[in-house]
C-alpha cells in the first residue's frame, strides 16, 4: 500500500506538460507551429535581422547636407588650417574652414552648419533609443523564457544599456 503512495507521489509527465505555466504555452504553441528546429534559431536571426537592418538601410546614419563638407571636385577652398592628428607632431591634417560652391558661388563654413549637427545629434540620439527599446524588450524576452531571470530585471538592465548607448551616439554626433 505504501508503494502505490510513492507511485502516486511520482511527477507524471503527461500532466505536468499540461500544467505548464503561462509563458512556456505560448513557446510551446510556437515550437508546434514553426518546428522546434527553427524556433531555436529564431532569437540568432531576430540579432542578425536587428544588427543589419540599420546597416543596410542607413536609417541611423548621419543625415548629411548637400554642402556641408568641402568636396575638391565641387567646391573652391578659400580658407584652412592645419592641425596636428598625431603626438609629436607625426602627421598633420588640412581642416577647410569655408569654400565656395563652383557652381553657385555659394560661400559655405563649418559654423554654417551647426544648427544642422545639433538637430541630427538630437534625432540619431533618439532614434538609436527607440530602435534599442525594440531590442531591450526582445533580450528581456528570451532571458525570461529561458528561465534564466524575471522579465522587468533584464528590460531595466538593457534599458540602462541602451540610455548610456544613445548619450554616446549623442555626444558623438
Amino acid at each position: 500500500m505504501s508503494r502505490q503512495k510513492k507511485h502516486h507521489n511520482l511527477p507524471n509527465r503527461a500532466t505536468d506538460q499540461t500544467q505548464t505555466p503561462r509563458k512556456f504555452a505560448l513557446l510551446q504553441l510556437l515550437q508546434r507551429v514553426i518546428g522546434a528546429q527553427l524556433f531555436k534559431k529564431t532569437e540568432l536571426i531576430f540579432w542578425l535581422v536587428f544588427l543589419c537592418v540599420p546597416v543596410f538601410t542607413g536609417w541611423l546614419d548621419y543625415q548629411s547636407l548637400p554642402d556641408e563638407f568641402y568636396d575638391p571636385t565641387r567646391h573652391e577652398l578659400l580658407k584652412s588650417h592645419m592641425e596636428e592628428a598625431w603626438p609629436e607632431g607625426l602627421g598633420t591634417y588640412m581642416v577647410p574652414d569655408s569654400w565656395r560652391d563652383q557652381a553657385t558661388g555659394t560661400i559655405f563654413s563649418a559654423n554654417f552648419f551647426s544648427a544642422h549637427h545639433q538637430s541630427e545629434a538630437r534625432r540619431l540620439g533618439i532614434s538609436w533609443f527607440g530602435y534599442g527599446l525594440i531590442g531591450c524588450a526582445f533580450f528581456a524576452y528570451c532571458q525570461g523564457m529561458k528561465g534564466r531571470c524575471v522579465f522587468f530585471r533584464s528590460f531595466r538592465n538593457s534599458v540602462i544599456l541602451n540610455v548610456a548607448v544613445a548619450i554616446f551616439v549623442f555626444w558623438i554626433t
